[in-house]
């Protein structure tokens, strides 16, 4: 494990938040509520089928010990999701299209966190991103003061040479393929914000073109 990984486990050790996870046939993701959940990393929650859930589960010998099973199908879940909808889309979605998409464990994931019951959700391990950045822009939104979404990941290199271990921030990588002017100055300026948040340390930023 990197300093920089090892640091943030700490850090969310001391206040785990409320994650929802909404793709339960994935093995994957099963694979990491449970661990999530056994490392005390975040109180988590796997959204879908029931069965399905405990299915996958059962099928990576994973006891899920400490992680919430709802079901999609509740009718809670289900009214939440529909109300969240009507609110922000109106007539824009027919009666079919909001049904659908109220019984949707996605966009019922994103209505738990526009609804306060959760802090964050995850997903796009089998859905796309197409559909995982619908979602959370139509039921959460964009933080206060920006006016478009974009993406990054951060890559850690290990220490070698005699120079310690590094991290580094790239953006935009795969939402917004040809930014304008103030398309780049927002991307750049939540690079460097995030990069604060993650590694404790003083962004500095560097635009590259391809």
């Amino acid at each position: 494990m990197t300093a920089i990984l090892d640091r943030l486990r700490q850090r969310v050790r001391l206040a785990p938040r409320r994650l929802v996870l909404c793709e339960v046939d994935d093995p994957r993701v099963v694979r990491a509520a449970d661990r999530l959940a056994r490392e005390r990393l975040a109180d988590v929650t796997l959204l879908g089928s029931r069965e399905a859930a405990r299915r996958t589960a059962r099928s990576a010998d994973l006891p899920l010990t400490g992680v919430a099973l709802a079901d999609s199908a509740e009718a809670s879940e289900i009214e939440r999701t529909s109300r969240a909808l009507q609110e922000v889309r109106g007539d824009r979605l027919g009666s079919a299209a909001l049904d659908s998409l109220a019984r949707d464990p996605l966009f019922q994931a994103a209505a738990r966190v526009r609804a306060g019951l959760a802090d964050c959700f995850v997903a796009g391990a089998s859905r796309t991103s197409a559909d995982v950045l619908r979602s959370a822009l139509w039921l959460i939104g964009l933080s206060h003061g920006f006016t478009r979404v974009s993406s990054f990941f951060l890559m850690v290199f290990p220490a070698r040479g005699g120079a310690g271990e590094r991290a580094m921030v790239f953006a935009d990588c795969g939402v917004v393929p040809d930014p304008d002017a103030p398309q780049l100055a927002e991307i750049g300026i939540l690079a460097a914000d995030h990069f604060a948040r993650l590694t404790g340390e003083v962004p500095h930023t560097a635009f590259l073109s391809f």
